[in-house]
């Protein structure tokens, strides 16, 4: 790939973010190492001959079906994930706290039945700014490095709850403040499709392990982009919620109008089973006291039969005459004339009666309203 070129007196960290591309200059990219291709696992999709597909190329939903059906073992599970690590991880750098015990402990349990959930046997990571006691909270800072909270975080028990194992703790810029993922403790994240371009942040960890499939799904942080930028990078699937939607207990503070913890994941159904796991209402936080209103029974059994393929409220005025109110399907009131369907019938424009009408032959002019201004600044100035 290209290198970028030297930057003098702009500080350790300038970031240009161009179009597919996003060069970074920052200590760590004297320090960089060539990062060759690495298989990234294809979309997820049922596969006739299981035998054929590892575990750590599928979705969340996929792996825990064949789990449930006796297919493979959740140590199994573990076992292909974690020797994907061992072999993509060191070049990427995207889990900088291993937690191999923990994942062949819960593949234990789901396979013994004492672990169960929605998300028996998939495997998840988790950031290093939210607390997951027992594992340090540093968030990428020296001086943190020892920070072992007491609690873990409501998103994350939730997942655990489900019945999720994780396999590490993800990287982050330091205070989760930059839009590309390095730090002085744990150094830089890379991306995993290309050495020349960032993986995103502060989520960044979070993304390249998700789309270096060393998970199903991740979860991330976002106060602004920080979830959705490295799943735009990473071509991922990530929700930023609404703020109050889930717990900002535990997560590292860095704006509490804005601070809120989210999954990241390869597909639209892992994320939706994750949201349902990390959703609701939080004692220790006052802002998600009112989630039980608004909060639907099941994110994931909303997908069922959802879809806005051909529909839009101009096509069915265009269509019917008429606006429908979704998800209702009432129709409502509009204020546009009616028509009959299929109709292309348009009201003529009233014609500009501000300037006259040029000679046929001779360039149209310019709108009425720009043209009088034109002229009224003109006027002022020859009075002037």
């Amino acid at each position: 790939g290209m290198s970028p070129p030297p930057v003098e007196g702009l500080g350790s960290w300038v970031n240009l973010i161009l179009p597919r591309r996003s060069w970074t200059y920052s200590p760590f990219t004297k320090q960089r190492k060539e990062v060759s291709a690495i298989q990234v696992a294809p979309l997820p999709s049922l596969h006739k001959n299981q035998s054929m597909t590892k575990t750590w190329q599928m979705s969340a939903v996929e792996t825990v079906e064949l789990v449930r059906s006796g297919s493979v073992s959740a140590a199994e599970v573990a076992e292909e994930h974690i020797a994907r690590i061992d072999a993509v991880n060191p070049r990427l750098n995207a889990i900088v706290l291993r937690t191999d015990d923990a994942l062949r402990k819960a593949a234990t349990g789901v396979d013994s039945g004492t672990l169960a959930g929605p998300l028996a046997g998939a495997v998840v990571t988790t950031k290093i700014n939210t607390d997951h006691a027992p594992y340090p909270s540093d968030n990428g800072i020296k001086s943190l490095r020892d920070n072992v909270p007491g609690t873990v975080h409501p998103c994350i028990k939730g997942l655990l709850d489900a019945g999720l194992m994780m396999a590490g703790r993800t990287n982050s810029p330091a205070f989760a403040m930059r839009f590309h993922t390095a730090n002085d403790l744990h150094g830089e994240t890379m991306d995993p499709h290309r050495n020349d371009i960032s993986p995103g942040g502060s989520s960044g960890g979070t993304g390249a392990a998700v789309a270096a499939s060393f998970a199903a799904a991740g979860m991330g942080s976002d106060t602004c982009g920080s979830i959705r930028i490295p799943s735009a990078n990473q071509n991922l699937v990530g929700l930023r919620g609404t703020h109050g939607l889930s717990s900002r207990t535990g997560v590292m503070p860095l704006s509490s109008t804005q601070d809120i913890a989210g999954p990241l994941a390869r597909n639209v159904t892992d994320l939706a089973t994750m949201l349902d796991a990390t959703v609701g209402a939080d004692p220790a936080d006052a802002i998600t006291k009112d989630n039980g209103t608004h909060i639907p029974r099941s994110y994931r059994e909303a997908l069922a039969g959802a879809t806005l393929k051909g529909r839009s409220p101009e096509n069915e005025q265009r269509l019917t005459g008429h606006r429908t109110c979704w998800p209702s399907g009432r129709p409502v009131a509009c204020r546009c004339s009616p028509r009959r369907p299929g109709s292309a019938r348009r009201r003529p424009r009233p014609r500009c009666t501000a300037r006259p009408v040029p000679p046929a032959g001779r360039r149209r002019n310019r709108p009425c309203s720009r043209s009088s201004t034109t002229s009224s600044i003109r006027e002022s100035r020859l009075t002037l």
